[in-house]
């Protein structure tokens, strides 16, 4: 694991830039504001960090992103997680620029998707979990 925690701290501004263009992509489904432009900003960054990976389209619903990491691991890890995020009005409450700033304020990157974004769909679109799934393809006890 040391490894793979010294890539996080070595590429930390990075994911932090990562993080803050995906936070400034608004995507809110009840009001059907920038699902398909999130969708493909995700697959595209999956692309652009090696990963296969491409965008479903649904009848009904904004597209389904799917991608994966080839590897020479009998196991599978699959991860589900959703892109869109709740409307942030009212719009007067938010500081540091507004909701789709992804300002870093004194520590803290600051917008609607951040909760979501830091528990759930970077922690398996970026790069620090890429950098786990291909040692873990090379580590059999993982």
């Amino acid at each position: 694991m040391k490894d793979i925690c010294d890539y996080i701290d070595a590429h930390a501004n990075e994911f932090v830039a990562d993080l803050q263009t995906f936070v400034q992509q608004p995507s809110i489904s009840a009001q059907d504001i920038g699902l398909r432009e999130c969708a493909t900003l995700i697959r595209d960054m999956m692309n652009r960090d090696g990963l296969t990976a491409e965008f479903h389209e649904l009848e009904e619903g904004p597209p389904v992103v799917y991608g994966e990491v080839p590897s020479k691991s009998p196991k599978t890890l699959l991860c589900y997680s959703h892109y869109d995020v709740q409307p942030p009005e009212p719009i007067g409450t938010w500081t540091h620029g507004g909701p789709w700033s992804g300002a870093v304020v004194d520590g803290v990157l600051n917008g609607p998707a951040v909760r979501r974004i830091t528990n759930r769909v970077s922690s398996r679109s970026t790069r620090p979990p890429k950098r786990f799934l291909l040692c873990a393809a090379k580590c059999p006890s993982v």
